[in-house]
């Protein structure tokens, strides 16, 4: 009897010590499990450079005229901040800084040339706000005048803004003109142009991921949702003409400019833990 008491009692105090060890001490799992769960509940802010090639294109032209594509030059870029709502989220808030050029073709329905065919391209400092869901990009850009050119395909800048008027002889007689800026050093598309409105939508696609960030393809489409520029009337582009009779010569605000616009581009998003 006493013998079988003192082993019930040794081994319930084996049991006892071997419970309380595995208590206290956590297993190589539970750790690997532990450290886990850290490092994914870790907030991560992804802050990196992007560049894109944009093709845009005019909405509308006047009588006699046609517009075409352009590619901008320079390419797109910046720098885009994304902010996710929650560690480990793939919703957030994003934000990109940058530089962004838009454009089109101008050039004469028939006989047209590399002398009478315009590229103009017109740039901005561009902050466009959005949401990321889940690589679905949505939101509102801001651009604001920076510079622009008016060339032909041969390379010679050509004018293509000034003020319009119509002068009445003593006869009766009405001369219409178009009077444009001269070329030169104070030759400056960009003080015609207005603050940009554009709404944006498009995927950033994530296609290579590590600890330090992720390499991303973006796709974005956009669309301006004010005039190109701040006064239609100083803008030959919003002057429309029936035949080739200048007396019918008229201002149409529609041909102020609204550009759609498609870019295709990447971006590397460092993670930043906090």
């Amino acid at each position: 009897m006493w013998v079988g008491l003192g082993v019930d009692v040794a081994f319930g105090g084996i049991t006892s010590a071997a419970a309380a060890e595995s208590t206290s001490t956590p297993t190589p799992a539970s750790s690997d499990t532990s450290a886990t769960l850290a490092t994914k509940q870790k907030y991560k802010l992804y802050i990196g450079p992007y560049i894109a090639g944009k093709a845009s294109i005019k909405t509308d032209v006047g009588e006699g005229m046609k517009t075409g594509v352009v590619f901008n030059v320079p390419p797109d870029f910046g720098v885009s901040i994304t902010a996710p709502f929650g560690a480990g989220s793939n919703i957030g808030f994003g934000l990109q800084a940058g530089y962004a050029t838009y454009g089109y073709q101008m050039k004469p329905e028939s006989q047209a040339n590399d002398s009478n065919t315009v590229n103009e391209m017109y740039s901005f400092i561009n902050m466009f706000p959005h949401f990321n869901i889940g690589g679905f990009i949505i939101g509102v850009n801001f651009g604001f005048p920076s510079s622009g050119s008016t060339r032909t395909i041969k390379g010679d800048t050509v004018s293509m803004f000034g003020t319009f008027s119509a002068d009445t002889a003593f006869n009766g007689d009405v001369t219409y003109d178009f009077n444009r800026d001269p070329v030169g050093p104070t030759y400056d598309p960009a003080k015609y142009l207005s603050t940009m409105v554009e709404f944006r939508i498009g995927g950033s696609i994530p296609i290579v991921s590590s600890d330090f960030g992720k390499l991303k393809i973006n796709i974005m489409a956009g669309y301006t949702l004010n005039q190109l520029f701040e006064t239609a009337g100083n803008y030959i582009g919003s002057y429309d003409i029936d035949g080739t009779d200048l007396k019918t010569l008229r201002l149409d605000e529609s041909l102020n400019p609204q550009i759609p616009s498609l870019s295709i581009g990447i971006q590397y998003d460092f993670g930043i833990g906090l």
